[in-house]
């Protein structure tokens, strides 16, 4: 369990515009509806910060799992722009257009 917590963690450290959408964005926005809102109660007997705690918990764990899915697609777009960029054909003129140049 430790090792799957710090492979997640290090996950979530690698791309920025992640822990924006997934940690900073719903932080603050509890942060600014608790403080306006927080002190209310529902009509079912739950204060507003508790309401609004759920719902940005849900939305984080949301952007994760929209944010994960999107990866393989962003890695394909970055290998085919590489790819263009060299001028091959494909994959494996890539490779060796990358190698001959010193790239890899």
């Amino acid at each position: 369990m430790p090792h799957y917590a710090k492979t997640e963690a290090l996950r979530l450290l690698r791309n920025r515009r992640h822990i924006i959408f997934v940690v900073a964005f719903p932080v603050m926005l509890y942060l600014i509806n608790a403080n306006m809102y927080g002190r209310q109660i529902d009509p079912g007997g739950v204060t507003y910060s508790v309401v609004i705690m759920v719902s940005m918990a849900a939305y984080g764990a949301l952007s994760a799992a929209v944010m994960s899915t999107a990866v393989p697609w962003a890695v394909r777009n970055y290998l085919s722009s590489a790819i263009q960029e060299t001028g091959a054909r494909n994959r494996i003129e890539a490779v060796r257009h990358a190698r001959a140049r010193g790239w890899l």
